[in-house]
């Protein structure tokens, strides 16, 4: 299982294919021509970089969601490769990465503000780490 970091989306591989691809959360859809958040932020600061927390460009709950479905079906697989961009920030590695090794989950019908009602699953932690084709 491969997760490709991209600077405008998360793309899920079987190593041969794209099965599920998860848009940057501030990228326009085609067509809108929207300023991104972190274009304003580029032209206020232009001296430095902001980067935005990685849950604001990623949809780390989504990748989460479907990274367990996907252990459902492996349950005894704990290896995953990371396939970066070259300008993708640090934070949104340790971020993605954070989310590839597991995920909080709820139990159904529990109460929200519950603590006990939530378990930790692990996913895959054998993480390596490469450059996106």
């Amino acid at each position: 299982m491969e997760v490709v970091v991209r600077k405008d989306a998360l793309e899920i591989s079987d190593g041969e294919k794209v099965i599920a691809r998860f848009a940057n959360l501030n990228v326009a859809e085609p067509g809108e021509g929207a300023e991104t958040p972190a274009d304003a932020a580029e032209a206020a600061e232009p001296e430095g970089l902001v980067v935005l927390p990685t849950e604001e460009v990623y949809d780390l709950n989504k990748l989460g969601r479907f990274l367990l479905q996907i252990k459902g079906s492996y349950p005894e697989k704990t290896d995953s490769i990371l396939l970066m961009e070259p300008d993708i920030a640090y934070e949104h590695l340790v971020g993605v990465m954070d989310a590839v090794r597991g995920v909080d989950v709820r139990e159904e019908g529990s109460d929200p503000d519950d603590p006990e009602a939530v378990e930790h699953v692990v996913l895959f932690p054998d993480i390596s780490i490469g450059d996106a084709p």
